[in-house]
């Protein structure tokens, strides 16, 4: 996969978990507009892609988020919204 689809994510306000490891997801494929609208998403795993960023104001709204996992991605640094998640473990 080199996307995700929003529509598909905006039908599942409650989901809790989200796999999507080992593809090949790229920054313009991620719907993270979406994403953060996921009110009961507990768990983010998006490790071994091609990501280069996370956008702190969308991660920042997952709330419920205890677990993310962006292991092996292009990543430089991670936003400093990852504060405002106070569940995170």
């Amino acid at each position: 996969l080199t996307c995700l689809p929003a529509p598909l994510f905006a039908q599942l306000p409650s989901l809790t978990s989200l796999r999507a490891s080992s593809n090949a997801l790229q920054d313009e494929g991620m719907p993270w507009d979406t994403l953060a609208g996921l009110t009961a998403l507990t768990r983010l795993m998006l490790d071994g892609n091609a990501l280069t960023c996370v956008p702190g104001p969308q991660l920042g709204q997952l709330s419920a988020v205890r677990h993310v996992s962006l292991n092996s991605n292009n990543l430089a640094a991670l936003p400093s919204h990852v504060g405002q998640l106070q569940r995170l473990e």
